[in-house]
């Protein structure tokens, strides 16, 4: 089991340096969630297509679920990344664990404790209060909602992905899931009329990067882990993830850091304990 928490904590360093990887290229969200998964079922296919695996219609569902909210989750998580700063970015993500109960609680009948709906309000206000940080033009704004949108498919990724894992192993149901994506992303793409190949050299390897640092590292290593541990528990582990994004913006991008990030963030921390602290991360 130990390796498993060492495996998670490695995902989530992967994971973190999303937001300052994105900002190296400037491509569409739609393309660069296209090219970022199906550079990563490249390399993937090799593995997944040696595990033994179900080919019942039934088993494919759960993966392919997990697929379309990956897809939604980074439609609007890269939306988000070029409309507001890093640190707001990451703070409002961490919200996931708010809609991963309540999820939980309209759909599995598993309702929360008093601690959770205290950490709830805590994660609640740690994204309200960011607000204040926008400077008011549609841009900030839209980038602000599509963050908590990001969020809220980030746990139904979450809760699909575990079920997934149920039906197939892990790699398989990984390059299924990648593989759902990224045809929405060329999808969208097309439809739109966005560009498929015509990309700049840093745009390449932006997605290049995306594909091996947040993607296998990073989302592969939540998906073995959901295997083996508590879906809020996986959640949980990201409210790491805008530290080590902040200061990564902070050390390539210049990005400043304010009292309102460092206020946001200990709401989160207080949020993050009284949900650990409820049981939380055992049960659910």
């Amino acid at each position: 089991m130990g390796k498993i928490y060492v495996m998670l904590a490695i995902g989530v360093l992967a994971a973190s340096q999303s937001a300052n990887i994105i900002r190296i290229g400037d491509a569409n969200p739609f393309s660069m969630t296209a090219w970022r998964l199906a550079m990563a079922c490249m390399i993937l296919a090799p593995l997944a297509l040696r595990e033994p695996r179900n080919m019942t219609q039934r088993s494919w569902r759960p993966s392919m679920i997990a697929g379309t909210c990956l897809a939604i989750h980074f439609f609007t998580w890269i939306y988000a990344v070029q409309n507001v700063s890093v640190a707001v970015a990451t703070l409002v993500l961490g919200v996931n664990p708010v809609f991963l109960v309540v999820i939980e609680a309209l759909f599995f009948r598993s309702l929360p404790s008093k601690a959770q709906m205290k950490a709830m309000l805590l994660f609640i206000g740690s994204a309200l209060i960011l607000l204040t940080e926008l400077d008011g033009i549609s841009g900030s704004i839209h980038g602000w909602l599509a963050g908590l949108g990001s969020a809220f498919a980030f746990s139904l990724y979450l809760i699909a992905g575990r079920k997934a894992q149920e039906c197939q192993p892990p790699t398989f149901h990984l390059l299924l899931c990648y593989g759902v994506a990224a045809f929405l992303g060329f999808l969208m793409s097309l439809m739109l009329g966005k560009p498929i190949l015509a990309f700049s050299t840093n745009n390449w390897l932006c997605f290049a990067l995306l594909a091996f640092i947040p993607t296998l590292l990073g989302h592969s290593s939540f998906n073995i882990a959901l295997k083996y541990l508590p879906a809020s528990l996986v959640a949980a582990s990201t409210l790491a993830e805008p530290v080590l994004a902040i200061l990564g913006a902070w050390y390539f991008w210049g990005e400043a850091v304010s009292w309102i990030h460092l206020l946001s963030f200990i709401l989160v921390c207080g949020g993050f304990y009284l949900s650990q602290s409820s049981g939380s991360g055992v049960n659910n």
